[in-house]
């Protein structure tokens, strides 16, 4: 991707094409959390290949729905991040994404600060809006 982008007076600092067989660990973290982690979330984030995969160039998220014998549904998700990796100031973020339509369907690109409260969520991703 380097290739295509060049700004006057920054430096490439991070990059990842997801070229690899696998998501590269030692530039990601895949986080794991139970349902209602976060915002009353029905999904479970999880590990697992169905869910987390590398195709051609593309990081693929594939959120599935699971009916269980008792029947009730559990949902599972991935979601990855760069936390206590790689920490930026300051720069220009780049990506290129795809996301769902649909129903309860939020998928998110997001900047913190760590929890220092000085930046919060500085990009979020909603079928209506675009970057």
């Amino acid at each position: 991707m380097s290739e295509y982008l060049s700004y006057d007076g920054y430096a490439l600092v991070f990059e990842d094409d997801f070229n690899g067989e696998t998501l590269d660990r030692t530039k990601w973290n895949v986080e794991l959390h139970d349902p209602g982690w976060v915002n009353e979330e029905l999904q479970a984030y999880v590990d697992a290949e169905d869910v987390l995969s590398l195709r051609d160039g593309f990081l693929h998220i594939r959120p599935t729905r699971l009916a269980l014998g008792d029947g009730s549904v559990f949902y599972r998700s991935g979601r990855i991040s760069t936390q206590g990796k790689h920490e930026f100031t300051y720069g220009i973020f780049e990506a290129r994404l795809k996301v769902p339509r649909g129903k309860r369907v939020s998928p998110g690109l997001l900047a913190d600060d760590g929890g220092r409260g000085a930046l919060g969520p500085v990009a979020r991703l909603r079928r209506d809006r675009h970057l």
